[in-house]
């Protein structure tokens, strides 16, 4: 499984999160698995996503953040995109940012202006 250095990284520092109701999936996490999560998705569930999209962020009702390593990781790298199940297809998703350090800091701050 090819991830991304910086969510790596991230995983090294916490090893998933979840605030205000945004939940990043850890690796060995008990609560939130990346690894299963991704197994169930590729291989178990009714919209099964491609190889190459990995879901790290659930969203609710089958709709996640996820990487889009089809074109491999660039200086360590992947573009994050936004996977809705209904409406996704491998060729056809939300572009959100270029790496999971940009899309984190975007989020985050999202969020932070819809609390104050």
């Amino acid at each position: 499984l090819v991830l991304p250095e910086d969510y790596l990284f991230f995983m090294n520092w916490s090893n998933g999160l979840y605030v205000f109701g945004l939940d990043i999936l850890g690796i060995g996490n008990e609560r939130s698995d990346l690894i299963e999560n991704i197994n169930w998705e590729q291989k178990k569930s009714n919209n099964l996503l491609p190889k190459h999209i990995i879901p790290f962020s659930p969203v609710g009702n089958g709709d996640f953040y996820c990487f889009d390593i089809k074109d491999g990781l660039k200086d360590g790298v992947c573009p994050v995109i936004y996977w809705q199940w209904d409406y996704s297809s491998p060729n056809d998703y939300e572009y959100l940012a270029d790496s999971f350090v940009d899309w984190l800091a975007i989020t985050m701050n999202e969020m932070i202006e819809e609390e104050e």
